[in-house]
């Protein structure tokens, strides 16, 4: 979401729905009786409301609370999911509920007390069952869908480890220890705001480190997009590697050459029925740098 403020209504008209998708529309159900109502008129004929019974009670003070939650975070102009995460338990508990309502009103036949009573089998329960099972399984194909796109959204990791194995491929590990500081070799990322925005931590970090040589030494390096942290007078070619999203932003660049391109910014196209991606992190690397480890 970024810092734009958005209306007042955002988290009820557009987080919750893209969260819970269609299993939201069992939450209601979990609180009003509607389909109760609906089964008694379909076996008795007739329409009985006692005072009372369209409410579950029980259930909704459990409810009540979240709805006040998000209403209250509803005010704030700054507005993010993750703002509203610990409401989609309970949320998710509420349709669960109402499935529970539904396949019992669909599945565990009522006692024949007189002549006048109507068939115990009910038709609009067995219809909200159906309905309440198609929404639990369109949203699971909806949430395999989001992550099979939230998962090519790293770039910058998926960078970081393309380099990793790079390097691992490149420069095997050797079998003796280097006898003086001046033999270690040494990998010196830089990592551009695109790359540390999109996945790169200090877990993809030490990874790289433990899946190459052993006695080589990796540094990193966020420097030079901050007026008070430049990358010194050396400039770029103190680094052995680069992370990021344009080789031709900076002009110190021309040392080097581009090893690896990692995809990013997914979005999925239903006209072409796959997820669509764009060159994202360009993993480069200085002229030069092979020869120097002497591979």
């Amino acid at each position: 979401m970024g810092n734009v403020a958005v209306a007042w209504h955002w988290y009820f008209v557009s987080a919750l729905p893209k969260a819970m998708l269609l299993t939201l529309f069992l939450v209601p159900l979990s609180v009003f009786r509607v389909v109760e109502v609906l089964v008694g008129l379909e076996r008795t004929g007739r329409l009985s409301i006692s005072k009372g019974f369209l409410v579950d009670t029980h259930w909704l003070q459990f409810l009540l609370p979240i709805i006040g939650f998000v209403f209250l975070y509803s005010f704030l102009g700054h507005k993010e999911m993750r703002f509203i995460f610990p409401a989609l338990p309970i949320l998710n508990l509420g349709a669960a509920v109402a499935m529970s309502k539904l396949a019992r009103l669909a599945f565990s036949p009522q006692e024949k007390k007189d002549d006048d009573a109507a068939k115990s089998f009910s038709w609009v329960a067995l219809f909200g069952f159906v309905c309440g099972l198609g929404c639990m399984l369109l949203s699971l194909c909806g949430s395999l869908t989001f992550v099979a796109v939230s998962k090519m959204n790293y770039p910058g990791g998926d960078a970081l480890a393309e380099l990793a194995s790079y390097v691992q491929q490149n420069y095997p590990p050797k079998d003796i220890s280097p006898t003086n500081a001046e033999e270690i070799p040494v990998v010196h990322v830089h990592i551009d705001v695109a790359s540390a925005m999109s996945g790169v931590s200090l877990f993809g970090q030490r990874a790289a480190q433990v899946s190459t040589d052993p006695y080589m030494e990796w540094k990193f390096s966020k420097d030079g997009y901050e007026e008070d942290r430049s990358v010194g007078q050396e400039g770029f070619d103190q680094f052995t590697h680069l992370l990021t999203e344009d080789p031709n932003s900076v002009k110190s660049l021309v040392g080097f050459h581009v090893i690896r391109t990692v995809q990013g910014n997914p979005r999925l196209s239903l006209a072409e029925r796959r997820i669509v991606t764009n060159d994202s992190i360009f993993v480069m690397e200085r002229n030069g740098w092979r020869d120097e480890m002497g591979n």
